[in-house]
């Protein structure tokens, strides 16, 4: 069988020191037999009269006849002939055979594989069985229609059992994690929110306006998503909102329930200008 392609190693062609010894006509030529020899599905030979090789190289009797006495001087390949072939007596009936020493070895080394598995095949196909008690070769079934396989994933063995009823209903112990169980969210009361802004330090903190702001968008947020904490809500957004409000010093310092302080308590000796005073003092 002949192979769609050809193995060729670019750098042993430029460096095979026999090759390189030939002149760049016998390099073409034998290249060209090279082709010849892959496409003759052969044991890595071609074998034919000078003209009839010479036609297959695209050359002359004459140029052939002179590339394939540089071949076999220079011991590039395996030349064989019946009778002396020169450049004068190349166009005669000389039988020629042209071999590429490692074309033979690789076709060799194929037919000894391909020998292999057929005697390998025989011997099971025949009634033999394996070693390990799988049955006859599978070559028998290699151009079968394969069958279908299921939707159904196939269950897992490495993963532990699931718990069923009856297990729980003895007492045996759970293998899964429980899971966190959600408490379904409490909208504070003004009171509720007063005391935790005391709690924080924000005793004058507006609790209803906490209350109603959010009831009006029926408990979400500004940005459309549903309040679940409402504590985390006062510190992370309303504590911070009034902090960072453009509104004057003083408005900033009443939002949070605290006094902004006087002139006149800044020029003490000891002010620190981060000091919070209460609303009372």
């Amino acid at each position: 069988m002949t192979l769609p392609w050809i193995k060729w190693y670019c750098s042993d062609w430029l460096a095979d020191p026999c090759l390189s010894m030939c002149s760049p006509a016998t390099r073409g030529i034998w290249m060209d037999l090279l082709c010849g020899i892959h496409e003759s599905g052969g044991d890595g030979s071609i074998s034919g009269t000078v003209g009839q090789l010479a036609h297959v190289c695209r050359c002359t009797p004459d140029q052939f006849s002179a590339a394939l006495t540089e071949l076999q001087e220079t011991r590039t390949a395996s030349v064989t002939c019946n009778a002396k072939v020169t450049a004068r007596n190349g166009s005669g009936n000389a039988t020629v055979t042209v071999t590429c020493r490692r074309m033979q070895r690789d076709a060799k080394s194929r037919l000894q594989t391909r020998e292999r598995v057929s005697r390998h095949r025989t011997k099971y196909l025949a009634g033999g069985s394996r070693a390990d008690g799988n049955g006859p070769c599978n070559a028998k079934v290699t151009g079968e229609k394969p069958e279908a396989r299921s939707q159904k994933l196939e269950e897992d063995t490495s993963l532990p059992p699931l718990e069923t009823p009856g297990d729980q209903a003895e007492g045996k112990p759970s293998k899964t994690k429980a899971k966190r169980k959600s408490t379904p969210f409490v909208p504070p009361t003004v009171e509720e929110v007063q005391d935790y802004a005391a709690e924080k330090g924000y005793p004058n903190f507006d609790g209803q306006r906490f209350v109603d702001y959010y009831e009006a968008a029926e408990w979400h947020d500004s940005h459309g998503n549903p309040v679940k904490n409402w504590k985390q809500k006062f510190l992370s957004v309303w504590i911070k909102d009034a902090a960072e409000s453009n509104g004057s010093e003083n408005a900033q310092y009443e939002a949070l329930g605290l006094r902004y302080p006087t002139e006149e308590e800044m020029r003490r000796p000891g002010f620190f200008p981060n000091d919070r005073m209460g609303m009372g003092e």
